[in-house]
Parts: C-alpha cells; structure tokens; sequence
C-alpha cells in the first residue's frame, strides 16, 4: 500500500493508515465520518439486488441517484492547513458492484454503465452540513475570512474549506443514460486529466483533483498533473506539495514563470502520459460515470473532441445545479463571446435518444477530452494569443474546419464554480486590450471575409489589436483547412449572418415620434427581458452601443438584437414586447413598410408603438396600426448617416 493512504477493503473493511513516520492520527470528526461511511456502504450492497431490478420504476430516480465510487484506494491526510482552517474527511467506500448487462440485439463489445444505486446517505449528509454552514451565525473573524476569500477567488472559499474533500451529491445522469452502449474499459484509450490553476484556493484545488480519484476507473486513469502556472499564493507552496505526495497518480508541475492559461495548457499536454488529454478547470467536481462516455467518443474517432454537460456550482453556496437541458449547443457570437443555444427541431428530430451525443459548434473550452496526439497536430492553441480569452473559440473553428469534429456528451456529468466575477490577472495589467487582441487574431485567422462583422459589431477592426499571425495561417494553410463559410454552411447553420443583403439598415431602431431608439438598456441578458427606449448613441463617432445594435432580418422577417452572448428577437405578448431568443415561432415575424414606417407584428395585426410612460420616456408596446402616428414610425438607421 502506497504511503499516507486511507484504504478500505476486505470483508471486515479494515482501515489502515500509514507514512514514512508511522501511524497518523485522525480527527474525531474524520473517523466518525469513516465509520458512518462503512454502516452506509454495508446497507447499500444489501440492497443493490433490490435497486437493480427495480431501478426505473420511480420518476424521483432520476434526482436520487448518487455517485457510485471506484474501487480505488485513496490517500487520507490527517490534517490539511488551510489559510487557518483545518480540512478533514477523505473517505471512499470501495464499490465491488459491476453492471454486466450486455444489450443482445447490439454488438457483444458494448457494455452499459454502472447501474444507479439508491440515495446515498453520505450525499444527504453532505448537503445537510452545507446548509449548516451557510445558516451559521459568524464571529466578527469568520466574516473577515469569509471576505477575504470572496475577494481573492470570487466564490465562497469560506464554505468550500468547510465542506469534505469526497463531498458526494446525488447522480446528475438522466434515466437513458443507462440504455446507451460504450466500448469496454479494456478498449478505451487512458486519458491523463489535467488542472491548470494559478492562486486557486486549495479546497476546490484538492476536492477536483479527489472527485478524479474517485470518480475514475483506474484502469482509465493513467494520472492527475496539477500545473501551477506561478502561484504567489503561500497557502499553496509546502502544504499543496504535502498534500500531493499522499494522492495517487498525481503530479505537480510548477512553471517557472507565468505562463497564462493557453500556454500552461501547452506545457500540461506536453507532460501528458495518457493516450488521451482530459483539461478541468481547478474548481470542478466530476459525476458518477463521467470519464467513460467522453473516452468513447474518442475511441470511435481520434479526431473528436468530447465535452461533458457542465452543471453549476453554486459561487454564492456551493449548491450544485443540474444544467436545464441537456439538448444545448456550444454557439459563438459575432461579438466573439461563447454561449449556449437550443437545438433547433430538426437537429434533435436527428437523434434517436435525449442523451445522444451531439455536435456542437463551439466548446467553452475549459472541459473537454481530446486524443493527445491529435491535439498537437491540429495545432494545440495559438501560441500567439496571451494570458487567457478567446482559445476556446480559436480552436473550436480549428477542430472543426482542419478535420475534426466537437460532441457534447450528455451522459458524462461535471460540475463547475461560475465564479463571480474572472479573478485572474493579466501580464500586462490590461484584460481587455489582452482578449480583443486574441480575439483579432481569431478573426483574422479563420474568419475569411466574415471578420468584417467582428471588426464592426466588436469594434477591432483598427490596428490597435493587430498582431502578426502569419505562422497560424500558414499552418491553416499546410493543413488544407476547410473555410468559414464551410463552418457556417455545415457546423452553424442557422447562425444569423448580418451581411448587406439580409438586412435593412444597419444597428439602430430609430422612432421618429420619440426621437429615441430601442434599447435593450442593459447588457445582462435574461431568457426573457423587456424591450426599452433611450435617446439614440454613438460610440466613438461612429459606432452604436451594443444596447442598442438592432436589425430587420429579411430572411426571417424578425427584428432581432445581436448581443455580447447571442441574438434575441422581439416578440409580442398580447400588447406589450419582449426580447426572447431567436427561434422558428411564427409570433417573431414583423413586415416593415418601408414608405409607412409601420412595424406591424404578423401575427396579431397591431403595430410597434413608442408609448409614453412618463416625462420624456417611453416604453415599446403593440397598438393598432395608424400611419398618422409618428410614435409608430420607425427608420433603420444607417450609422453612416446616422445624424439627430
């Protein structure tokens, strides 16, 4: 047995704890956990019989499954020092179950996943020490602390160090997940997962690389490599190497110098032994079942690019969500920022189960499971963009128009802190000139002439972001990359181009009545927001905010608003209006008359109206049609003649 290790095995589940300087001790609140843990683990083999064959006939099963663990011992610090706070519990009961169930019209090579267990006490246990923590009454000191880690890490640190290492929650899998067939372990490609981290809090350090542990076939777990991208943090210096020592199968390479993200990257794949790359960001948490499903992919095609259904870490709690739906894509926009979008109905009509994987355009890029080789001969990442921004989309046009292909992977499940607020610091002190100027470079790389959008709708179309990328289009070039317009046609086809002929005017709904323009007047979007007014701005003589970037699409016949994180149309809701987003529903259609100025709504018949609201301000609305009315006369207007 390795050194420092906390093992249960045998029939009489001996414990046994060990180092270099002998026997450990242990906390009460630790061993009274692991003695907990052993009565939980002998009721539930007593009834896995029981749950097996009974296991889809409740509809609460779905929310009460829970995480089954590896049979794998995992090492158990004693004490964990962690900015004055003690870290304890590191407890796995070894799962001896093993699902055989064989699909007999499929090929014999198929095997389904471990079957879902009943709720585990461990998990409800958890959850109720959460809710504990996050109802206690703190001492003036505790607030000091619970302070100081929302600021440094833009998350509740304070809940994070309180909560155990081995946190277990209930199973985020949809009941079909248990239906879908993988090749056997013995045939999947090992995968080496990686966790890039600069000045992470230790506690969601250490609990993502323990849910990898334990969370992970072992035969699939070639390694965990911690790259330490130059933390300046002390609380991650002695005591994070300590800690490393006791895991197993974990390395911990630290850079030498700030690398940034993208580069760091770079460094953990080239230290990778698996045949396959696994990148986590280093406050995730991985589901039961979640490494299998992703290897698959990549066992059927090298060149996939596998992506797990990232849930939600609640910053604020520590709460974890499940993602509503399972059926989303990984879109960008024209402002080049990554968001999330609905399939269309045809595309889930193409799938014959919910939890298929599917293809998706673009990837967040902070969880995804590649082959390793596969990843530096389509190109890794652009050396050439810094720090962190913009990767993601960069390589998901690369994958896609160099050969390969990306799939989002319902039945593989990790969760993952949304922060706040992006705690990280740039090198040169500037984030925004640091993202735009890796944003150009993606543009002018793979874009073609469909860069002329991002330089308008995203303002970088001066020399103030250029850089030189001759390398990368060279590369793009040896590779004999497909084009944008291939990506669009194939990849995104239902993606809004805002070229000259699709669109009447450019950027600004102007009301003549009002002398105002239609504002979404914020840049926080909701599934559903009301649709405002504002007197009409430019932006550096020339350019509209985004607020109010509106256009009249003619192929759809939809006004629509293309924001930061994706398009939304107006809509109307018997009198009053709405921005929704964007889909085939014939209550979006809008016909403009061009000598009128009337905006009238399909649907309904009635027409868009500045209404009054107050003094000088006014709120969009549906009446009926009156062409005397200047409130319900409106221009799209070109920016170039753009003069009130």
């Amino acid at each position: 047995m390795n050194k420092g290790v906390l093992q249960a095995s045998g029939p009489a589940n001996r414990v046994m704890v060990q180092d270099k300087k002998g026997a450990q001790s242990l906390s009460k609140r630790a061993l009274s956990s692991l003695k907990k843990g052993k009565e939980i683990k002998a009721q539930q083999q007593q009834k896995m019989k029981a749950i097996v064959k009974n296991k889809r006939t409740s509809k609460n099963a779905k929310n009460k499954r829970t995480n089954t663990s590896s049979s794998y011992s995992i090492p158990y610090g004693a004490v964990i020092a962690l900015a004055g706070v003690v870290l304890i519990g590191l407890f796995v009961a070894t799962s001896t179950f093993k699902d055989q169930r064989v699909d007999k019209s499929a090929p014999l090579d198929r095997q389904g996943l471990p079957a879902p267990k009943d709720p585990a006490p461990l998990a409800d246990e958890h959850e109720a020490l959460r809710k504990e923590i996050m109802g206690k009454k703190l001492t003036k000191e505790e607030w000091e602390e619970r302070k100081r880690g929302r600021v440094a890490h833009r998350f509740n640190q304070f809940v994070s160090d309180r909560l155990p290492l081995d946190r277990q929650y209930h199973d985020m899998r949809q009941e079909e997940c248990f239906d879908q067939r993988y090749y056997p372990n013995s045939e999947l490609p090992t995968t080496s997962v990686i966790l890039i981290f600069h000045n992470e809090a230790m506690s969601t350090l250490l609990r993502t690389a323990t849910s990898v542990l334990r969370m992970s076939p072992p035969e699939l777990l070639t390694e965990v490599l911690l790259v330490d991208d130059h933390s300046t943090g002390d609380w991650l210096g002695d005591a994070l190497d300590e800690a490393v020592a006791q895991l197993p199968k974990t390395r911990l390479i630290r850079l030498p110098e700030r690398h940034g993200l993208i580069k760091a990257k770079i460094a953990g794949a080239k230290a990778a032994k698996g045949d396959t790359i696994t990148f986590l960001d280093s406050h995730c948490e991985c589901n039961a079942g979640w490494l299998e499903p992703l290897l698959d992919r990549i066992r059927r095609n090298k060149l996939t690019v596998a992506v797990p259904t990232i849930d939600t870490i609640e910053y604020k709690d520590f709460s974890i969500v499940g993602m509503g739906s399972t059926r989303t894509r990984g879109i960008f926009t024209w402002q080049m920022q990554f968001s999330w979008k609905e399939m269309t109905q045809a595309e889930k009509e193409s799938y014959s189960s919910i939890v298929d994987p599917f293809k998706t355009p673009a990837m967040a890029g902070g969880l995804f499971t590649m082959d390793r080789n596969a990843f530096f001969e389509l190109g890794a990442y652009d050396e050439g963009q810094h720090t962190w921004g913009g990767e993601n989309l960069e390589m998901s046009f690369r994958i896609w128009m160099c050969g390969g292909q990306i799939e989002s992977v319902p039945c593989s499940r990790v969760s993952h802190v949304f922060r706040e607020t992006n705690p990280v610091k740039f090198k040169d002190n500037d984030p925004t000139k640091t993202i735009n100027r890796n944003l150009r470079r993606v543009s002018d790389v793979w874009m073609d002439d469909y860069a002329q959008y991002v330089y308008d709708l995203k303002n970088l179309g001066g020399d103030e972001y250029k850089s030189n990328v001759t390398e990368r289009k060279l590369f793009r070039e040896r590779m004999n990359c497909k084009s944008f317009q291939w990506y669009l046609e194939n990849v995104y086809p239902d993606m809004f181009v805002p070229s000259e002929d699709n669109v009447l005017g450019k950027k600004a709904l102007y009301n003549k009545g009002s002398q105002q323009c239609v504002d979404t007047l914020t840049t926080v979007y909701d599934d559903i927001q009301r649709v405002g007014m504002s007197g009409c701005v430019v932006e550096n003589g020339e350019q509209l905010i985004e607020e109010q970037t509106i256009f009249f699409a003619k192929d759809t016949n939809t006004l629509r608003h293309i924001g930061e994180f994706g398009d939304k149309c107006i809509r109307a809701f018997g009198k009053t209006v709405a921005f929704i987003e964007c889909d085939e529903q014939d209550d979006l259609v809008w016909t403009f008359d061009k000598v009128t100025g009337l905006l009238r709504h399909n649907k309904t018949g009635n027409c868009l109206l500045a209404k009054e609201s107050g003094d000088e301000t006014f709120e969009v609305a549906l009446d009926a049609c009156d062409d005397s009315d200047s409130l319900q006369t409106w221009d799209f207007l070109v920016e170039e003649n753009f003069d009130i």
